[in-house]
């Protein structure tokens, strides 16, 4: 009986554990989730959204190129991991990575629109 209860907590947590993935903090990846084009269109006031995007280009250690899965691409300045701004390279994301972000403000920069403070969720 007691190889059976084991054996149990053994399975149970290494579920829990293969369901975290590289999850970084926050909400399920697939909650209240918008296309760029849907935060391009509200100016970023979306609560509690995230958005599922890849790293096109990394211009410099704080602004990359991402774009959604529908090709609409836009900047992203920095991310927060654990409330603190990082570059990217310290977040641990390259270019091709496929992100998650949530609740990124609307920013203008000389002419150009990006995303800024978004909180990275996941690293897939």
């Amino acid at each position: 009986m007691k190889r059976v209860i084991a054996l149990l907590v053994i399975l149970l947590a290494l579920s829990i554990l293969a369901g975290c993935g590289n999850r970084l903090g926050g909400t399920a990846s697939n909650e209240n989730s918008i296309s760029v084009q849907e935060w391009l269109d509200s100016k970023g006031e979306t609560e509690s959204s995230t958005m599922t995007v890849t790293v096109k280009t990394i211009v410099n250690p704080v602004l990359a190129i991402v774009e959604d899965e529908f090709g609409t691409s836009v900047n992203l300045f920095g991310v927060m991991v654990d409330g603190e701004f990082m570059e990217f390279e310290k977040a641990g994301i390259s270019e091709g990575n496929t992100i998650v972000i949530r609740d990124g403000k609307y920013n203008e920069y000389e002419g150009d629109v990006e995303i800024k403070e978004a909180t990275l969720v996941e690293i897939k």
